[in-house]
């Protein structure tokens, strides 16, 4: 053992040069110098390492040298192991106390934690899960609510398109069976080809006819019928007819007060009664219906100019329905309107009582469902309280005044009036209306119309014809219908006459009428192509058709 313990002390400078050797087994060992092959009989403490008397006299003559035996009776001495062994033991006891110990309290202290730590977490998690039910059931509320806004708005919008969408699909089913109805090439044909058998059947019996023959005497006019049959002068009028037709036959199409429209047209067509409606016979009856305007693809604006009513009413004439959209006054009642998009309408009122230069509430923009959302002042120079509005192709309202000789250009964004058309010579008389081309016609006498350009140049002209003439304008063709009232005839008809002041066509259609007040409706036509003329007790509805 001290043989070992003598062996670490071979420092740095000198290890692996200090060899030892058992030379006998059982008997004492000896050390030697690797070097020198020397007993080592020294120790050098600084350079902590064992060496022989060679080494001293060559490296360590100034170290502090200690022999091997006296190094060694200082190690016996020391009592370091002793009481290292000793600790030992005290540590190994107190380790034996610390493992009972841990044996012990470790498990219950290991309990007691995850105990602590599962109920807190158990809380948490229950937490987490309250927070997560409550998150949930806040979004699914949040999500039903926003469901249901989404339908309730999808059932609005579907409504609302659908009023365009139906009419426009109704409009052009019409207008597509029209055109099957005028294509009557097929029949022509059948017509044709039965006639030639026919005509082959009696050539063959005309050149039976002998000049002797008692038939031909005594059936002389038969003969003759037969041998004109030959010639089929009815089929050939009506092929020429139909290539007449089909060669001038055009489709127009464009915008009525915002709504789209289109139809066929064509020289030779004619109006036909298709309805009569019962005024007063609605579920919402009307005493005396005044027209004020177009309000949709098929249906008009009319008041109800019963002193107990002078509500504004919309009647539906594919339905034959009507609703009173706003009440009115005997003071306050509506005289004219047009669509400005969708989702307005201009105005135009007849106000009792007004003074000043500035006519109030007299023009008005109402939303789809009539509610009012503005007013526009109009200065005026003289005393009237009718007010007559149109909306020109450019979306701007034009509003005039009964007496006057301006028409204002309105902004129906802000309400501004941006332009006033001043013109001289003539005065508003009765209710304005837009051409495509922008001018704007107003009646200007009892039987007079008069075209008014935007710099204020006019050309009026003379209906001639009966008493008293209401105008307006359909904006397809810019042709403008003229409702006339003959005293000496007692009759209502409907003319035409252009922009220009040509007439097209007198008493196209009409009703009688034994009034001498004239005060009725001027006719409409409604962007699905109807005529529409009222005597107050019955509203007639014609549409076009092509006459072959």
């Amino acid at each position: 053992m001290i043989t070992d313990m003598a062996s670490d002390f071979s420092g740095p400078f000198e290890r692996g040069r200090v060899n030892w050797r058992r030379r006998d087994r059982g008997r004492d060992t000896s050390w030697s110098c690797d070097k020198h092959s020397k007993p080592v009989r020294f120790y050098c403490e600084y350079h902590v390492v064992a060496i022989c008397d060679m080494c001293v006299t060559e490296n360590h003559t100034r170290c502090n040298l200690e022999t091997i035996d006296d190094l060694l009776d200082e190690m016996k001495r020391d009592k370091t192991v002793e009481e290292g062994n000793k600790h030992l033991l005290d540590l190994q006891a107190c380790i034996q106390s610390c493992k009972e110990i841990a044996d012990s309290r470790l498990p219950l202290i290991r309990s007691a934690v995850q105990n602590a730590y599962d109920d807190k977490i158990e809380r948490e998690i229950n937490l987490k899960r309250e927070k997560e039910r409550v998150i949930n059931e806040d979004a699914d509320d949040k999500i039903r609510r926003i469901n249901q806004e989404r339908e309730a708005k999808l059932r609005l919008c579907c409504q609302f398109c659908d009023k365009l969408i139906i009419p426009l699909k109704q409009q052009k089913s019409e207008i597509l069976e029209e055109i099957t109805r005028i294509n009557g090439i097929t029949k022509l044909e059948t017509n044709l080809e039965m006639k030639r058998k026919m005509v082959c059947e009696k050539r063959d019996n005309v050149k039976k006819l002998k000049q002797d023959d008692k038939y031909l005497i005594r059936n002389t006019r038969q003969v003759l019928e037969l041998l004109g049959s030959l010639h089929d002068e009815q089929g050939y009028q009506s092929a020429w007819c139909l290539l007449n037709t089909l060669d001038r036959l055009t489709f127009i199409k464009g915008h009525i007060n915002s709504s789209f429209c289109g139809r066929l047209d064509y020289p030779s067509m004619q109006w036909k009664l298709i309805k009569t409606i019962e005024v007063q016979k609605f579920e919402n009856p009307l005493n005396v219906p005044k027209f004020v305007g177009l309000v949709g693809y098929d249906s008009i604006a009319v008041t109800n100019h019963d002193s107990n009513d002078m509500g504004l009413y919309v009647i539906d004439l594919s339905l034959g329905t009507s609703t009173r959209v706003v009440k009115g006054t005997p003071g306050t009642f509506f005289v004219s309107c047009s669509s400005i998009d969708r989702y307005r309408v201009a105005c135009g009122k007849f106000c009792k009582g007004c003074t000043g230069d500035v006519l109030d509430n007299c023009v008005t923009i109402h939303d789809d469902k009539w509610n009012q959302i503005r007013t526009i002042p109009i200065p005026r120079k003289v005393n009237c309280d009718y007010a007559y509005v149109d909306v020109g192709s450019d979306g701007k309202i034009l509003a005039a005044l009964f007496g006057q000789s301006n028409i204002h250009v309105i902004n129906p964004a802000d309400g501004e009036i941006e332009n006033t058309i001043t013109f001289t010579g003539k005065e508003v008389r009765g209710r304005i209306h837009a051409l495509s081309s922008g001018s704007i016609i107003a009646r200007s006498g009892a039987c007079e119309v008069t075209v008014i350009a935007r710099n204020g140049e006019t050309n009026s002209y003379i209906y001639d014809e009966g008493d008293f003439s209401l105008f307006r304008s359909e904006t397809l063709t810019d042709t403008i219908f003229v409702t006339n009232w003959c005293k000496e005839r007692g009759r209502c008809t409907v003319g035409q006459m252009s922009s220009e002041g040509i007439i097209k066509a007198k008493g196209v259609v009409g009703y009688d009428d034994r009034s001498t007040t004239f005060y009725r409706s001027a006719c409409l036509v409604t962007p699905s192509g109807k005529l529409v003329l009222c005597d107050e007790k019955r509203i007639f509805v014609y549409k076009k058709e092509c006459v072959l």
